[in-house]
């Protein structure tokens, strides 16, 4: 069985290579200063979208796409931050030293939300680039943990949902978290449920929209297994739940 669980709490070179002009070489214009390591910048560059995105005739704004520039070898464009054909920012960037020892570059952005979407204020987002000696790749599973998303409000005017990842000092905290860690080293963490939540259909991805009559009881006892975006998939008494952090 798979269910979602609204859930308050669950208690668990560039020397010699590259400068900043070297990003701006490639020939686009910098969305945000570059990262710069001993053999590889990470450069963030505004990339000009098709006249004809979506079907529109008038250009929307410009994407943002994150590059690996070095010395010896050709740009690459490693990760697009993802496009809503709307305004998009890079609000923070900051380096942080991986579980075994490796950089980490924590790209956090925003952009506005499209009119047909039902969240409130901006959507926010968290890339993360892992410097792997003279190149960066983007890290899908760490890039996944975070996602994207906007705060959400029921048919009600209540908040149904915050995204929780939108300033430097909600991304340092959880990553110092156990529930980063067991992600980061793809070993389950035990938590405990610290308030009733109930729960909702859902696959892949939670349906807000789709509640049941089941739900949890503070002082369950579950094991988290993966995360994106707040939502945790975790174990109880052998069966499949996801929750919102």
């Amino acid at each position: 069985m798979k269910a979602v669980a609204a859930l308050g709490l669950i208690a668990l070179g560039l020397k010699a290579g590259a400068s900043p002009n070297d990003c701006s070489a490639i020939g686009f214009e910098q969305a945000f200063p570059a990262i710069e390591k001993e053999a590889v910048a990470v450069c963030f560059l505004y990339t000009k979208t098709p006249p004809d995105y979506e079907g529109q005739k008038s250009r929307n704004p410009d994407g943002i796409a994150v590059y690996s520039v070095a010395a010896a070898a050709t740009p690459t464009n490693i990760y697009d931050l993802p496009y809503a054909g709307t305004v998009s920012e890079i609000n923070e960037v900051f380096v942080w030293e991986g579980m075994g020892g490796e950089q980490l570059v924590f790209v956090l952005y925003s952009f506005v939300t499209p009119t047909p979407w039902d969240a409130i204020g901006d959507i926010y987002g968290v890339a993360v680039v892992r410097i792997d000696g003279e190149s960066a790749i983007q890290d899908a599973k760490l890039t996944r943990f975070f996602g994207f998303g906007g705060d959400l409000i029921s048919s009600d005017g209540q908040l149904s949902f915050v995204y929780p990842y939108k300033d430097k000092a909600a991304l340092q905290k959880v990553i110092r978290s156990e529930l980063f860690r067991a992600v980061s080293l793809s070993e389950p963490a035990m938590g405990r449920v610290l308030e009733r939540a109930a729960l909702f259909d859902g696959e892949a991805e939670p349906d807000r929209h789709a509640p049941t009559e089941m739900y949890l009881v503070a002082g369950d006892r579950v094991s988290v297994v993966d995360s994106t975006e707040g939502w945790q998939d975790f174990l109880l008494g052998g069966e499949e739940y996801s929750q919102v952090a």
